[in-house]
């Protein structure tokens, strides 16, 4: 049975359709976008729109800042720990 383009609920889980992966991507979507962040941006648009050229190296810079804040803050641990479970199953897989 086919729901909604989907074939399982794994094929969804992955292209991330499923209900809890949605809520979470728009939580943190919501959250990424502060009216601080918004203001900021809104006024160094307005600066570079003024001068006449594209978006400045401060707009650019405050952006990936935000990202930062964001979009996978955090990218060590899961390096680490994933790292971690390839040397074991590399071990397990020779032993």
């Amino acid at each position: 049975m086919q729901i909604g383009g989907v074939n399982s609920l794994r094929e969804a889980a992955r292209w991330g359709e499923t209900p809890i992966i949605k809520k979470k991507a728009v939580e943190a979507s919501k959250n990424a976008m502060t009216d601080d962040f918004v203001k900021k941006l809104q006024e160094l648009a307005r600066r570079d729109a003024q001068k006449g050229g594209g978006m400045s190296q401060e707009a650019i810079n405050l952006c990936h800042a935000q990202m930062g804040k964001y979009v996978s803050p955090d990218r060590s641990a899961p390096i680490a720990q994933m790292t971690q479970e390839l040397q074991k199953a590399e071990k397990a897989h020779k032993g």
